[in-house]
């Protein structure tokens, strides 16, 4: 705390002008000396106690706005740099009554504060609610004495702290982190309040924290887990995060649904994207770039009816072929003057009836462009919609395998995601809404299932960002709500591309999960939610890696596994405040 040096003016006693009237002077003086220094130190107390009552509103403050976070109202977050109702209060020198929220606290109950959260430090702007950074300001008035205080403030995100935060510290001791066969390297300080449990396995972290070690004394990370230089923390109490649902209402303002309600407005169609934010490409697109021109709506997904998103949603009218890797060409050796146009392909085109190709180079000309076909044998479709334009023997055939489904942005809800890997499909996060031509956003997908079915889930390919980019750590989040169900994010071993070579690469997740719903110290029957990462275990290096932050009740690890951690910016809920530049005092 950075209290600046006041200057006090000290008391001038006149000398005595004769003799006669020194000892009274003197007597004089001494009186008027003794009796300043009483009201001096009278009102350093009445200061000092205004202080601590402003320093006292500042903290009142940051408890007052992470009781207010999930309000939909931003006014209702934080308190307003305006006056308020019938105030009369004037700090000393300014021109207008005291801004802020009037409130005192315990021993001070005819003393006040007056305070407020704004954007800048002079109070002129409000705080929007959102902004991390952001400024808290108090004013406090003891028996007459004011005093003025202002920290600044950052708000903390889900996301904005740690790589790794598990939660799970139940009473049956199951584990919060559990490795199997696994070498996981994690850029970042990792959290637990439960057991670690290793299987033949490494992890290892730029730092560690063991939080409820009151009740986990044992079993949790040792200096082993953390790299050189790093550090090994404790804490006797356990961590807290909010519920994914909880999460969910936090960012959507709507706190006052119950937790099943919520999850029905989310999986509404008109609360969600699932309809309107699918994306794929155009029959008639030329070329792999992600925009308006070659992108189109995907005709027949609509997840808002059967929200479940699964390798099946890949196919014919719901996912164009698009030409991202449609490297597998074909030389032509026939083009039939048919009604559908024929093609003859001097080797094995590998296209199924309902995929889609790239021809360049055709004699006739009007053969060239791009194709839905059907096939009649290995070499040979034909392209439907087409009519005869005569024979003709040259060209190319760029076979696009690959069927592309296009996120934009929004909120996407889904009662499943089963994806395994296959050559054939790809998933791009677009959160530059470049397909739509709309505005930028994050991509937020939700999983829940209302009904708590059996099934787990599974996401067995990569998550691209357009054309070609690496996607920000912000633009893409998976929330999970399903309780005692797991979710696998997995890099599969031996796999190909659709020409059938081998894929050497990691896979990349960009962004954060979050995946929680049985809070420390909840005695009610739910069993919390899991997170696997699940590497390659066949001897190669490639990994699964996640570009962010996660959140769990309970993380699994097995094979190669790095997460690397990346904070969040102001597009996820903030869950609380804290002093970030330390207070200034004001004379």
């Amino acid at each position: 705390m950075f209290r600046p040096m006041r200057k006090i003016a000290a008391v001038a006693l006149v000398p005595a002008i004769a003799f006669v009237f020194a000892i009274s002077l003197v007597l004089g003086g001494t009186m008027v000396l003794v009796a300043n220094h009483y009201n001096l130190g009278w009102y350093n107390s009445r200061t000092d106690s205004a202080l601590l009552l402003a320093e006292a509103g500042i903290n009142d403050e940051i408890t007052y706005i992470a009781q207010h976070l999930g309000d939909t109202a931003v006014t209702s977050k934080s308190s307003q740099p305006t006056a308020g109702v019938g105030e009369t209060e004037v700090y000393p020198g300014e021109g207008h009554v005291v801004y802020g929220r009037k409130g005192t606290v315990s021993g001070f109950s005819s003393k006040y504060f007056w305070v407020y959260s704004s954007m800048d430090s002079a109070g002129a702007t409000a705080w929007d609610g959102i902004t991390p950074n952001f400024y808290v300001t108090a004013r406090a008035k003891v028996d007459g004495a004011w005093r003025k205080v202002q920290a600044q403030v950052k708000g903390e995100s889900v996301f904005s702290l740690y790589a790794i935060v598990a939660l799970a510290s139940y009473t049956n001791n199951s584990n919060a982190i559990s490795l199997s066969s696994a070498t996981a390297t994690i850029s970042g300080t990792m959290l637990t309040n439960g057991q670690v449990s290793n299987s033949s396995s490494t992890i290892v972290a730029s730092n560690a924290i063991n939080a409820n070690t009151i009740s986990n004394n044992t079993g949790q990370f040792t200096a082993s887990n953390v790299a050189n230089g790093g550090t090994l923390y404790s804490q006797s109490a356990p961590w807290v995060y909010p519920s994914t649902v909880e999460v969910l209402k936090l960012l959507k303002g709507q706190t006052g649904l119950s937790d099943s309600a919520a999850w029905t407005w989310i999986g509404t169609a008109a609360n969600n994207s699932n309809a309107t934010g699918i994306y794929t490409y155009r029959t008639t697109a030329q070329n792999s770039t992600i925009s308006s021109g070659n992108c189109q709506l995907a005709s027949g997904v609509s997840l808002g009816g059967t929200p479940v998103l699964q390798n099946s949603t890949f196919t014919g009218a719901n996912a164009k072929p698009g030409t991202t890797r449609s490297s597998n060409n074909v030389t032509i050796s026939a083009i039939g003057n048919t009604t559908p146009i024929s093609i003859t392909t001097s080797s094995n085109h590998g296209l199924g009836t309902g995929d889609s190709v790239q021809i360049t180079g055709a004699t006739p000309a009007g053969v060239n462009g791009q194709w839905v076909v059907t096939k009649t044998g290995p070499k040979s479709f034909t392209l439907n919609g087409s009519t005869a334009l005569g024979a003709g023997s040259t060209g190319t055939a760029s076979p696009n395998l690959v069927k592309t489904i296009i996120l934009e942005p929004g909120d996407y809800y889904l009662s499943q995601i089963n994806i395994s890997y296959a050559s054939t499909i790809e998933l791009i996060v677009d959160p530059n809404a470049l397909a739509s031509g709309g505005t930028a956003g994050q991509v937020r997908i939700w999983i829940n299932d209302t009904t708590n079915g059996a099934q787990n889930d599974t996401l067995s390919i990569p998550i691209s960002g357009p054309n070609g980019t690496t996607l920000s750590p912000d633009s893409f989040r998976l929330y999970y709500g399903k309780d005692n169900r797991g979710i696998t994010i997995s890099r599969p071993n031996s796999i190909t591309d659709y020409a059938g070579n081998t894929i050497s690469a990691d896979f990349t997740l960009y962004g954060g999960v979050y995946c929680v719903t049985k809070k420390p110290g909840d005695a009610s029957s739910l069993n919390g939610t899991q997170i696997t990462f699940s590497g390659n275990t066949s001897g190669n290096t490639a990994k699964i890696v996640l570009n962010g932050a996660l959140v769990a009740d309970k993380v699994a690890f097995q094979g190669l596994c790095q997460i690397t951690y990346s904070p969040s910016s102001k597009t996820d809920p903030l869950i609380g405040t804290g002093i970030s530049g330390g207070y200034t005092d004001f004379p």
